[in-house]
């Protein structure tokens, strides 16, 4: 990791049957960004983790699910103008929704991008819905 640089993942967890994605509702705490608001999940890296390693690892610890790192594409890199971090967005492509167990946020759901639009979201996660609609339809 680049010192002093923020490396960030986010991963789409993507039901490619009915076209729906993971999204977790933030925790209401004071102090951090977005309180309450719905948001695509993610981490960030620690030092000497790749964006990969980070995704496995926050992943297991927010969801207590573990892709097969074969299914997971790289779909996206955010560069931001401050030049302090660079997120990495992924897809994880499913066929049946796993069992998950939340261990950050208030709540998870499944949505269609549609539906997902009309939500409060927080950080860029409006930003890139082009972006990933025209992903997502690889995959039908």
């Amino acid at each position: 990791m680049e010192k002093n640089k923020i490396i960030g993942c986010t991963w789409i967890l993507l039901d490619v049957k009915k076209k729906k994605i993971l999204m977790m509702k933030r925790d209401k705490k004071v102090g951090i960004p977005y309180p309450g608001s719905w948001v695509f999940p993610g981490g960030t890296a620690e030092e000497a983790e790749t964006p990969e390693e980070c995704l496995l690892r926050e992943i297991q610890e927010e969801l207590g699910y573990g892709p097969n790192p074969e299914n997971i594409k790289k779909f996206l890199v955010f560069f931001y103008p401050s030049g302090k971090a660079i997120e990495h967005f992924y897809v994880i492509p499913i066929k049946e929704i796993p069992e998950l167990k939340i261990s950050e946020g208030e709540k998870i759901g499944w949505f269609k991008l549609e539906e997902i639009e009309k939500l409060e979201l927080g950080f860029w996660c409006g930003e890139i819905i082009p972006v990933l609609r025209r992903y997502i339809e690889e995959f039908e």
